[in-house]
């Protein structure tokens, strides 16, 4: 996506800028966990405010933890990528 965010409220901040500025809504579609990852498919979906025209958009993310706790969210630009990054297919 061409950012790297470090910490929980760098990701919030863009989620917010996301939701507030664009009207855009985020809702994953399906969770797995293979093995030590978790891997979640997102659909992110919203309308055009200069164009009215509606747009989705299908990506995906893996978590990888340590000790217990979210180390790295991985975020990949297609939902197909995320699920080969762990070697799974849709």
């Amino acid at each position: 996506m061409g950012s790297e965010f470090s910490g929980p409220e760098e990701v919030r901040s863009f989620m917010v800028e996301l939701r507030e500025n664009l009207g855009w809504g985020t809702t994953a579609e399906s969770i797995r966990e293979p093995g030590e990852r978790v891997v979640v498919i997102v659909r992110t979906a919203g309308v055009g405010g200069a164009s009215g025209a509606s747009a989705s958009w299908r990506w995906g993310q893996v978590y990888a933890f340590r000790d217990g706790r979210v180390s790295a969210v991985d975020n990949y630009f297609e939902a197909r990528e995320a699920l080969e990054a762990v070697g799974l297919r849709e």
